[in-house]
């Protein structure tokens, strides 16, 4: 599908820091000048986009192409005005002019004969530095509605104006009255590789304002490691926190910390993310006023879920990286079956650390009667008993889980 590719540079974005202007619009008087609420918007949390609400300072996640003048495109931020509806809430408007409107301009954008959808657009636009991959998946959730009812097509682009493909996340419905609108889970293919902002086509040849509001956008990041592996997000470069990841360490001596593993950047390489786990000496612990120190005293765990626990026959291989700030041998480990819910002291041989990252490898079969040599059945987590009298931190990465299920 050819369209007319019109090129933005986020260095527009300089536009947003003059503020919300008045604009009179042909046969659509709706922008009012409208600020935002200067609030701390929590509805942020956990998405790849900023001011989702419109209700705190416009950010360059927003932009259009619009008729604020059924002559004169406006290529630009995205106005955000109040709700029609509601004058204490606020949300993007995007204004759309007339196949008629087009033709007595002279400059109709045409598609097929008919006024291309590409002729009015809105954008959300992640920023090139959170460009996606083929097969990571993407989501997007909003409030959607229109002075008319009409529907819209999503592209990929990259800059906004920068077309890519043209499918992305899928034909929302506008009504009149506010509706929401989820596009469920997309996996990018590989001709969408690059991609940063979902354009929404928005000409259907009617005079229409649209309006989009709590939008929330949801990436998963496709990690190669993941394939065939028991655990997800190994590599820890696409994962903020994750429950296959715990422990028991020491952030301060005399303080234990329960709970997700930190994901830290390698302290060797700036690019490279890992876990770490702090553990305290047996000085610290005796400072604290705890004389039995024992190497279960800070943990690390791997937790791959019930629903995978093993039996007797199965075969249980770990793959990865370790290392540690000072070298350290003979770290145990344990079968368990949620972290800290102790089965059985052996799991899958001892580990060696070094100060820099080295491979490590080991396949067991799962034993019934919990024998030596052999992973217990019930298990679906491995413990690593860490405390081994110094003070230190331990780093894992790249771990890979492969359960070989028995006949």
């Amino acid at each position: 599908m050819k369209q007319k590719k019109m090129f933005l540079t986020l260095a527009a974005s300089a536009m947003i820091a003059v503020g919300f202007t008045s604009c009179s619009v042909d046969d659509n008087p709706i922008y009012e000048g409208a600020v935002p609420f200067p609030v701390v918007d929590n509805f942020d949390e956990g998405s790849e986009i900023k001011n989702g609400t419109c209700e705190g300072s416009l950010v360059a996640n927003f932009w259009c192409h619009e008729w604020r003048t059924s002559a004169a495109q406006f290529d630009g931020a995205a106005n955000i005005v109040r709700d029609p509806a509601d004058p204490n809430n606020h949300c993007c408007a995007v204004v759309i002019r007339s196949e008629e409107e087009a033709k007595a301009a002279g400059n109709m954008i045409e598609a097929n004969g008919k006024i291309a959808g590409w002729d009015s657009q809105f954008f959300i636009t992640l920023g090139e530095d959170l460009a996606l991959k083929e097969k990571d998946q993407i989501r997007l959730k909003m409030k959607i509605k229109a002075d008319a009812p009409q529907e819209a097509d999503t592209q990929t682009h990259k800059a906004p104006g920068a077309y890519m493909h043209w499918a992305c996340v899928g034909n929302p419905k506008f009504t009149t009255e506010w509706t929401d609108f989820d596009s469920g889970w997309q996996t990018l293919a590989s001709n969408q590789t690059g991609m940063y902002t979902i354009a929404f086509n928005l000409s259907r040849g009617i005079h229409n304002t649209v309006y989009f509001d709590d939008m929330y956008v949801e990436v998963k990041r496709y990690d190669p490691l993941d394939e065939g592996n028991a655990v997800s997000g190994g590599s820890f470069e696409y994962i903020t926190g994750s429950d296959a990841y715990w422990c028991h360490e020491w952030r301060t001596s005399d303080a234990q910390f329960d709970g997700r593993a930190n994901i830290v950047v390698d302290p060797a390489n700036e690019k490279n993310h890992c876990a770490a786990v702090v553990v305290r000496s047996k000085d610290e612990a005796a400072a604290a006023g705890e004389s039995n120190f024992v190497e279960w005293d800070s943990q690390f765990f791997i937790n791959f879920g019930q629903d995978k626990a093993l039996k007797a026959g199965d075969k249980l291989k770990l793959q990865m990286k370790v290392k540690a700030d000072v070298a350290q041998d003979g770290i145990g480990t344990q079968s368990h079956a949620a972290p800290g819910a102790y089965i059985h002291w052996y799991c899958l041989d001892n580990v060696n650390f070094t100060t820099e990252w080295t491979d490590f490898e080991k396949e067991v079969e799962v034993s019934g009667d919990n024998s030596w040599g052999k992973a217990a059945a019930g298990m679906y987590t491995i413990a690593f008993n860490l405390a081994k009298g110094g003070h230190n931190t331990y780093y894992f990465d790249d771990i890979k889980v492969t359960i070989t299920k028995g006949e």
